[in-house]
């Protein structure tokens, strides 16, 4: 669209056309960058695991994003959940928790959100930083 927009201009004679190639190589990486840190707000999928531990917990993350993770009817047990410069919200009000779970949640200028049953105790241990 840009550089629509700016040969529609150089065509009027508002400029000179060598500054549009001056302009064409910095505009494709500005559009490059801005795609791969907004990929995730784009994303249409509800759960992106991008990992499993070593314990075969799944390994959530956002990075300058975020990503909403529901288990609507599904058995949970555990999860990693990672947010830098993003939000993971973790809703678990509708899933099926039938024993103790640990979910680690890391947060670099960032957030993640809990959602639990009202019938659920948790407990919470931090680290400020």
């Amino acid at each position: 669209l840009g550089i629509g927009v700016l040969l529609f201009i150089s065509a009027r004679g508002y400029f000179d056309g060598s500054l549009l190639v001056d302009l064409i190589f910095p505009i494709i990486i500005i559009a490059v960058g801005l795609s791969i840190m907004f990929k995730d707000r784009l994303s249409k999928n509800a759960k992106l695991i991008q990992g499993m531990t070593k314990d075969g917990l799944p390994e959530y993350s956002a990075v300058f994003g975020g990503q909403e993770i529901n288990f609507p009817g599904e058995e949970f047990n555990g999860a990693n959940l990672t947010a830098v410069f993003g939000s993971v919200s973790l809703d678990l009000r509708q899933a099926i928790i039938n024993q103790d779970i640990y979910i680690s949640a890391t947060a670099v200028f960032g957030g993640v959100d809990l959602l639990v049953p009202n019938n659920v105790r948790v407990e919470m241990s931090t680290t400020p930083i």
